[in-house]
């Protein structure tokens, strides 16, 4: 066989390897929906079988540690429809720490979509009536799954 086939096989060898380490790092962290890209120089710094899984799994690792954590939580959609007025006020309403505006929308109203996390729901309904001593209406749409960054 020819010296420099043999050569592209053992680094097709390699690079085999080198993903292997590269999933099972990913799957270590429990980290999805994470694109790591390598880019392979054949005439580069001859690193070995070793040195070239040690890179690449050390890079990888890198990239699973940088990587940001979100988590996929249950909420409920709520819809406000605030006076302008009231909306001031709302920017002063302490929000459960699973939750998200979703939209805001202005007219002759203010009308604010937001999700809190399902469990909170409640709670979060009763202390928004007694935060603005139920003057302000507030209505659940449905359920949905949002994303929040852990930590």
């Amino acid at each position: 066989m020819h010296r420099s086939l043999v050569s592209l096989y053992s680094h097709l060898f390699f690079l085999h390897i080198a993903n292997f380490c590269i999933i099972y790092c990913i799957f270590n962290h429990y980290v999805a929906n994470l694109f790591i890209a390598v880019y392979v120089n054949l005439g580069g710094v001859k690193l070995g079988a070793g040195g070239l899984v040690r890179a690449y799994a050390e890079t990888a690792s890198e990239e699973c540690n940088s990587a940001i954590i979100t988590k996929c939580v249950l909420c409920t959609k709520f819809l406000v429809q605030f006076s302008y007025e009231h909306y001031k006020k709302f920017n002063m309403f302490k929000m459960p720490k699973y939750s998200k505006t979703l939209s805001t929308e202005y007219s002759d109203k203010v009308n604010v979509t937001f999700a809190v996390r399902k469990e909170d729901s409640e709670q979060f309904v009763s202390s928004f009536e007694s935060f603005y001593n139920k003057k302000q209406s507030i209505d659940a749409l449905t359920d949905i799954i949002c994303e929040f960054e852990e930590g």
